[in-house]
């Protein structure tokens, strides 16, 4: 992604680490310098979002944002700065697949699968499907909380 790197800013946000890369986007952990807090800053990719409707590219963050449930990233901010959408949402610690404790401990194990059930059923409860359940897309935080992100 061209102009995004460590220490630069995009609005509000000085970007620390590049945490991954998907298909149109990188996540990066990012400071929030008016609010003074640590987030995840996904960042579409300029060409992906030139190349998609403004609107299908809004729908990721206002799925989330509509689903206040504690297994479920939250979404902090979504916004276009420039020629790119970012969506701020709250920093895990780790993904699923990142997380040897469940695969040591079977009991670790069922608590995610306990609390993604719950995620998945309260998103279902306001008609809407997540397609892309994947260890990745589990989010571990501090005391094990696991919640599932990326609704796009």
């Amino acid at each position: 992604m061209s102009g995004v790197r460590r220490g630069s800013r995009l609005g509000k946000y000085r970007l620390d680490r590049r945490l991954g890369q998907g298909g149109f986007a990188e996540v990066w952990k990012a400071r929030d310098m008016v609010e003074g807090r640590t987030v995840a800053l996904k960042i579409a990719d300029a060409r992906a979002a030139s190349g998609s409707p403004r609107g299908e590219i809004e729908k990721e963050a206002r799925i989330a944002s509509r689903l206040h449930h504690p297994n479920i990233v939250a979404v902090r901010n979504a916004d276009w700065l420039g020629k790119r959408f970012i969506i701020a949402s709250e920093l895990a610690e780790r993904n699923l697949a990142d997380y040897s404790r469940a695969r040591r401990s079977p009991r670790a194990a069922l608590d995610v699968i306990h609390q993604i059930a719950a995620a998945l059923a309260h998103a279902h409860s306001h008609r809407i499907m997540h397609r892309d359940v994947k260890p990745q897309n589990i989010l571990i935080f501090a005391g094990g909380r696991a919640a599932l992100g990326d609704f796009g």
